[in-house]
């Protein structure tokens, strides 16, 4: 049974993904002009629950379930897989030889094209089991944004004032101190509105952390006749990951695994994507 245990072996360090305090988001590139789909709080279940539908592969006609299990049997028939060590397991030449072996055994055919979908669609069924798993452990944000990156042409997501990812934000104490600076900038200035940008990182919890960690923001307030300020924040965030060097990670495990996702990107089985996040605060001055 030894493939079993190679897969759950797998699936736990695709997991770490989710729990490691280094893999992250970048801030989000000015010039994306790309249109986002707003997520509200009338839509934002339909969205979640799309994004955990079964997926498969039209071009190979396979499921993720059937991709998963081959790659078990691909496994079980390589006695040079049997003993290598993880950073050799998860590297581009095993895929390469894992689509080789679905070739040679006719369930592809020899092209590129096949080649490629059998590959990526192997990854993104790990990472969807990934996300599983972080859900389970509570990072249900984490595991909802790399689940929305793992298909080819991922929308850019803005979620509206309202939403959990909204309120997520607005609880944290990242957003606490943003509030506060703004609140403490505009106080007896006689302001009328205000608009300031900058970044920070958000990483006060787990999931906030595993989900966007560095961010860049605009915050936007005005004032009304009864000197109440309506102040609304933007995060804005790019999903991806980069290649880590051994020993920045705080283990090689966790740089095993963050470095599987890097090449998962490198593949196009995770797509990077932008990310915004609206919180609405008021105070009175």
């Amino acid at each position: 049974m030894k493939n079993k245990k190679l897969r759950g072996m797998l699936f736990l360090m695709v997991a770490i993904i989710l729990m490691s305090s280094t893999v992250s988001a970048s801030p989000v590139l000015e010039n994306n002009t790309e249109p986002y789909i707003e997520i509200t709080p009338v839509n934002e279940n339909y969205y979640k629950d799309i994004l955990k539908k079964e997926k498969s592969d039209e071009n190979i006609r396979l499921t993720y379930d059937e991709v998963l299990r081959l790659y078990e049997e691909y496994i079980a028939q390589t006695p040079q897989l049997q003993d290598v060590t993880s950073s050799e397991m998860y590297t581009k030449e095993t895929l390469d030889n894992f689509a080789q072996y679905a070739v040679e055994r006719g369930i592809i055919e020899d092209t590129l094209y096949a080649r490629q979908s059998i590959t990526v669609t192997f990854l993104r069924a790990q990472f969807r089991i990934a996300a599983d798993i972080g859900e389970s452990l509570g990072y249900s944000n984490a595991a909802n944004f790399l689940r929305h990156s793992l298909q080819d042409n991922p929308t850019n997501v803005s979620f509206a004032v309202g939403t959990v990812e909204s309120d997520w934000i607005k609880d944290s104490v990242e957003y606490e101190e943003i509030f506060d600076d703004f609140k403490d900038y505009v106080a007896e200035k006689d302001l009328r509105a205000r608009t300031t940008s900058g970044s920070t990182t958000l990483n006060s919890t787990s999931d906030l952390h595993l989900a966007l960690n560095k961010v860049e923001y605009i915050a936007s307030g005005t004032k009304s006749s009864s000197d109440v300020w309506t102040l609304t924040i933007t995060f804005k965030d790019t999903y991806d990951f980069e290649e880590a060097p051994w020993g920045d990670m705080g283990g090689e495990l966790v740089t095993i695994v963050n470095n599987y996702a890097a090449l998962a990107e490198d593949l196009g089985a995770i797509v990077p994507y932008d990310i915004n996040i609206k919180v609405r605060d008021t105070f009175t001055e």
